[in-house]
Order: C-alpha cells, then structure tokens, then sequence
C-alpha cells in the first residue's frame, strides 16, 4: 500500500469518526427547532478543516458576520482558480 493511500484512508476514517459524533447530537433543538445534521457536520468541517477561517476557532466563528463569512468563501475560492 503506498503512502498516499494510507493516508487517505486515515483521512476517512477521521471524517467517519468526527461525523459520527455529530450524529450522537442529533435530536438536539435550539427555541424548539430541531438542528439537522447536516448543520452538525458542517461544523465539524469548519471547525475541523485547515482550510478553513473557522479551523480550531472556540467561538466557532459567532463573532463573523455573513458578509464576512461570504468574503472568506470568495477569498478561499479565488485562491483556488
């Protein structure tokens, strides 16, 4: 097996795990709504991924505002073209 393919498949197993206790979370509701999990592992994604302006941030990106969160995502794009 060569180095690349272990890798990837330490990567997924990862992944699996951190979506996993996402999904330990389920049923949770904030003022009565439930939060999908969807919203779960999108969290785990930002918070959890090098890319990311949200990666390992405690307050999760609450201080952002949209506007801001939408210029990150234009950046982070544009420096991938």
């Amino acid at each position: 097996m060569s180095e690349e393919t272990a890798m990837f498949g330490d990567v997924l197993k990862f992944w699996f795990e951190t979506l996993d206790n996402a999904a330990r979370n389920l049923g949770q509701t904030v003022e009565g709504v439930e939060i999908p999990m969807e919203y779960l592992a999108a969290l785990a994604l930002l918070a959890l991924t090098p890319e990311s302006p949200f990666y390992k941030r405690a307050d999760g990106g609450r201080s952002h505002q949209s506007e801001d969160v939408q210029a990150a995502v234009d950046q982070h794009h544009g420096a991938r073209r």
